[in-house]
């Protein structure tokens, strides 16, 4: 387990009052304390591993990521005091499964977002009207990360398993449970299950029906506010916390994200591109998108977060490193790399990339897609490919944005945060495809961020008390503008773009 800490100063921090946001993702836990202010001041994180057993298998050790919250929390904890911290919010992945048995220990591991072995019964249940209803209801595509399609899986391959299944919980539910005793989910994670009924907020029984499960084998599901029990005394004692420190639910890491950049206004997005990538707008209509482009999911009782999210982002670079550019003397130097591509022309001198090397989610919410690139010439070197790919990912958020402004209204300002941020060259060629302006967020943990922030709002604090970035301070941001003549490019290339995807995709089920 690899750990890591931001912020640090060689004494303990002053007396005062601090506020925690956890978020248990993926790769990492991470826990960040902000001051009252707002002001970060100590960042700790735990890594773990991705399991890949099988082709199409992602899958974690529950007990590994329970460890690391725990590690990644007392590591913090021990620079402030016990009692320093007011709150405590939890932000997680969505889309996770692990089963309990009737001793509530796990006897599955996680099976998380990145899971694609249920692909067959997610395509099946989406040509259904069944499956359409589930969705207008539910507000989650149907896709092999859904815990819908998972479950439907584990009917047809592992009947057993739900036969066995007391439970059946995220990861974030077990990780509660384990440190403070309750078996509850917060509404904003249920709502990307597939199971739950975003106008009800109660789980839906024919989603449950389709899952082949009982209400019984669920959580009870509780508002992103809901305050949990004190912490178990072993842990607590561990920790380093106060039992009585108020602990909040909270909700899943994309709608924090929204609310950690403070993209709260449906006139204003949040992008983030990390490993893969996203744009959502939080708003008050809980909607769902007619075409199935986009996921409807709830940030707390009055917003819900409306967006999509794509496979292919940073990873994309990645591959381009390994695979293409293949071994070389020396560590790369992706920003010089990332430079030159800049420095080429819009469109890439005809060569066009759908970045598709891991399947996709948004808009088209298929597993079976495949990277491409298009119009290869013999003047083409490795930076046009690089820069393809740059445009291939932009082009792809940008058909997302455009279902998003069909479906919310205008974008204004899209603010963006991730590790791409550090690539002017890139955030000119997205400002440029969108055609938005791009608020650089300060906020470099927008998920740990925004549950630190739902635990201020928890406890009373309102958010214009919060000084960095503020609403209303936002005009100090950084901001990129699109350049006109380049957007005029894009916008001729998007509908090639787009029909290119159209003729191939039924091209790509038949691929071995």
């Amino acid at each position: 387990m690899q750990q890591k800490s931001e912020f640090r100063t060689p004494n303990i921090l002053p007396e005062r009052l601090y506020y925690g946001g956890i978020d248990i993702g993926t790769s990492s836990t991470k826990v960040l304390i902000l001051d009252e202010t707002g002001a970060p001041c100590i960042l700790t994180s735990r890594s773990y591993p991705l399991e890949r057993p099988h082709p199409g298998y992602a899958e974690q050790d529950p007990e590994a990521i329970l460890e690391a919250v725990i590690e990644a929390l007392r590591e913090a904890l021990t620079r402030i005091g016990p009692r320093a911290l007011a709150a405590l919010g939890f932000s997680s992945a969505m889309h996770s499964v692990v089963l309990l048995d009737e001793a509530l220990n796990p006897f599955t591991p996680v099976i998380t977002w990145a899971d694609a072995r249920s692909e067959a019964e997610a395509s099946q249940l989406r040509r259904t009207a069944v499956g359409q209803d589930i969705f207008r209801k539910t507000g989650t595509p149907i896709h092999p990360m859904a815990p819908l399609s998972k479950l439907i899986w584990m009917q047809n391959q592992r009947p057993g398993w739900l036969a066995h299944a007391h439970k059946i919980v995220s990861i974030k539910e077990y990780v509660l449970f384990g440190l403070f005793g309750e078996l509850v989910v917060d509404h904003s994670i249920a709502s990307a299950t597939g199971l739950f009924d975003l106008f009800q907020r109660e789980w839906y029984p024919p989603a449950l029906q389709a899952a082949g499960i009982r209400v019984e084998q669920l959580s009870e599901p509780v508002p992103t506010g809901h305050r949990l029990p004190p912490m178990l005394a072993a842990y607590a004692d561990r920790i380093g916390i106060a039992p009585e420190t108020p602990c909040i639910v909270g909700a899943s890491d994309g709608c924090l994200a929204n609310l950690g950049v403070f993209a709260v206004k449906p006139t204003e997005a949040a992008l983030t591109i990390g490993t893969s990538g996203a744009i959502r707008v939080t708003t008050r209509d809980p909607k769902t998108d007619e075409q199935g482009r986009l996921f409807t999911y709830l940030l707390d009782d009055e917003h819900v977060v409306i967006g999509g999210a794509i496979n292919n982002g940073g990873i994309m670079l990645q591959w381009f490193q390994k695979q293409l550019l293949g071994p070389c003397d020396g560590e790369v130097d992706l920003a010089a790399l990332l430079r030159e591509a800049g420095a080429l022309p819009a469109g890439c001198d005809g060569l066009l990339c759908l970045p598709y090397l891991l399947g996709e989610r948004a808009p088209h919410w298929n597993s079976f897609d495949r990277g491409v690139f298009f119009g290869v010439q013999f003047h083409h070197t490795s930076i046009h490919f690089l820069r393809a790919i740059l445009e291939g990912i932009s082009l792809t958020l940008r058909q997302i944005m455009e279902a998003l402004e069909e479906t919310c209204g205008p974008i204004e300002l899209v603010h963006v945060n991730g590790g791409f941020v550090q690539s002017p060259e890139w955030l000119q060629i997205l400002a440029d495809v969108l055609g938005k302006d791009l608020a650089i967020s300060a906020t470099r943990e927008a998920s740990a961020t925004g549950a630190a922030y739902m635990a201020m709002q928890a406890l009373g604090k309102p958010l214009t008390e919060i000084a960095p970035g503020a609403p209303g301070e936002q005009e100090a941001l950084r901001r990129i503008h699109p350049n006109p003549t380049t957007h005029q490019v894009y916008d001729r290339l998007v509908p090639v773009f787009q029909d290119l995807y159209t003729k191939l995709h039924p091209e790509f089920v038949r691929l071995p």
